[in-house]
């Protein structure tokens, strides 16, 4: 073949494969949006676990959504358990009390999600305290076999034995092994149906959690919750006009054939690969601009019990690699409290 020819060849070749791109791309059909409380729902009548990413950890948004579906009468009747990362497990009995009405002083109560193995101040905000409370209210209109249980899949850490971050490592290289653990034993093992409440990294295919689900011949739904980071009318335009919040199914839609790293964030930690490929639906909760972040109780930065608590382990973290969990709480202290209170 003479070069001519071949560089002819290797041009048709070059045009066959723009227009096929082409061609899937205008192939690809918009995302529809549907009640999300419905969608959810509806979800769970074809798979035994639905997972729920939370967006950005502290938003009022996808917090007032999860209140939304769990106050469904709907839920209670499809759903058993709800696992969620924002509880230490070792207050797993505690927890199954509370819920189900007992009577648990708030000293005792406050350890579930403050003595993660996060030493961050994130768990304090009132919406998590706030989303276990509603559990507790729902199962007061509820039969003992219907009532909905929360599973805290956090390890079951004791700070009175951590002395310094060397101490707590193990505990954080425990953390995505042991919720994995927790689903199969509370969850899958007793054939339950459960809503899992966790960060994205949670979710990703390859992580401990999914490997265990599959290992159990479980498929899951899996749903990002879309917050601060991505503004899906860039990529799909009809967002701008959809109902807050929906629901869409992203498999064979332009949402769905996206970077997933235009959602989590390049350097975030998710693998490049379309959306599709790790997710099946998006809740959209609004435009960037109109979401909202969960702030500490202003009361909290001048109780002294607290701060002895707090401000070590955030110490702890700012000296391995996280300064900015300490910074961004005594800047909000400073903020609400006129001075900082440190130890």
């Amino acid at each position: 073949m003479t070069r001519r020819l071949r560089r002819l060849s290797t041009g048709l070749v070059l045009l066959c494969v723009l227009a096929l791109g082409a061609n899937a791309q205008e192939s690809r059909k918009a995302a529809i949006p549907i009640d999300p409380v419905d969608g959810m729902l509806s979800a769970f009548e074809t798979h035994q676990i639905v997972s729920l990413t939370e967006g950005t950890h502290g938003n009022e948004q996808s917090h007032e959504f999860r209140l939304a579906l769990v106050r469904n009468p709907r839920f209670a009747a499809v759903v058993d358990d709800i696992v969620v990362e924002f509880g230490n497990s070792r207050y797993q009995g505690l927890m199954d009390r509370f819920v189900n009405g007992g009577d648990v002083p708030y000293e005792q109560l406050r350890h579930v999600w403050q003595d993660t193995t996060q030493p961050h101040d994130v768990w304090d905000r009132p919406i998590y305290e706030e989303f276990f409370r509603a559990i507790r209210r729902i199962n007061g209109s509820l039969s003992g076999e219907r009532r909905i249980r929360i599973v805290l899949a956090d390890p079951p850490i004791d700070w009175s034995q951590i002395k310094d971050f060397q101490d707590l490592l193990p505990w954080l290289k425990r953390r995505p092994f042991d919720e994995a653990a927790i689903v199969e034993r509370e969850v899958l093992a007793k054939g339950r149906r459960a809503l899992l409440i966790a960060g994205a990294g949670h979710h990703l295919n390859g992580s401990p959690l999914l490997k265990a689900i599959g290992a159990h011949g479980v498929e899951p739904f899996k749903v990002w919750a879309t917050t601060t980071k991505e503004n899906l009318a860039d990529l799909e335009p009809s967002v701008g006009s959809w109902p807050r919040p929906s629901l869409t199914l992203v498999k064979g839609t332009v949402l769905g054939q996206a970077d997933i790293r235009d959602f989590y964030g390049i350097g975030g930690g998710a693998p490049a690969g379309p959306l599709e490929k790790q997710f099946d639906a998006i809740l959209y909760l609004g435009p960037p601009s109109s979401l909202t972040e969960s702030h500490l109780a202003p009361e909290l930065c001048s109780d002294r019990q607290y701060l002895d608590m707090r401000l070590p382990r955030l110490r702890m973290a700012a000296e391995n690699g996280a300064p900015d969990w300490l910074k961004d709480f005594l800047a909000y202290c400073d903020g609400v409290a006129g001075t900082r209170r440190r130890r």
